[in-house]
């Protein structure tokens, strides 16, 4: 038993040197970089139906859960 936790905490030692020294040696790279995703340009620039479809369904699931998480038990 007592092997087999060394060989865990010696395994997640030599991963993390493995992972720190692959990270450090990663060269940086050379084009500028990517824009990431602007979510007010994308929520303004996004079809009406991509956004009251999941609303939608959300609005439906919460209302059905509601009315059935909310019945009194009869007893």
């Amino acid at each position: 038993m007592a092997a087999i936790v060394v060989a865990a905490v010696g395994g997640i030692f030599i991963g993390m040197a493995i992972a720190i020294s692959i990270v450090l040696l990663k060269p940086s790279p050379q084009e500028p970089p990517e824009v990431g995703w602007d979510l007010v340009t994308t929520w303004h620039n996004l079809p009406a139906i991509w956004i009251l479809v999941p609303l939608a369904v959300f609005v439906i699931g919460f209302l059905l859960g509601f009315r059935y998480f909310s019945k009194t038990e009869v007893r």
